[in-house]
């Protein structure tokens, strides 16, 4: 009986074993090509940055002046310039098509005009804004 108890206790053991060696296997397969050193650069991907002050990095200077837009206190190193050139570093590249992020902006304003505070100068919609 205790050979009964052995069969019964080791061939569970080595199926995992035997399934564990595959997944690692496998694991290790699909990987490699991933990490070649020739790998060829990703083409840039199209972007386009929409979004309310915590995007635009209101009240940070220096800040943008850009035409109708240098009221929205946009920051030079606002969060789409920031993104873009650490993802550049990482090799993803980033082909900023808009930045149309804005202080005060709201979801709507993606689709309406927004009105700047203060200053009664209004913008057109954001959406209409990006190519």
């Amino acid at each position: 009986m205790s050979s009964a108890m052995r069969k019964t206790t080791k061939t569970p053991v080595v199926r995992r074993l035997a399934f564990a060696a595959v997944a690692l296997g496998s694991c290790l397969a699909l990987a490699g090509p991933a990490g070649s050193a020739g790998a060829a650069p990703a083409d840039p991907v199209p972007t386009v940055f929409f979004g309310d002050s915590y995007t635009a990095n209101y009240g940070i200077a220096p800040f943008n002046q850009d035409g109708d837009r240098t009221l929205c206190f946009q920051a030079k190193e606002n969060y789409p310039t920031v993104a873009t050139r650490r993802l550049a570093d990482k090799g993803i590249l980033l082909k900023v098509q808009s930045d149309v992020s804005c202080g005060g902006a709201l979801i709507h304003h993606f689709w309406q005009e927004q009105q700047l505070p203060l200053t009664g100068h209004r913008l057109p919609p954001a959406g209409r804004q990006v190519p």
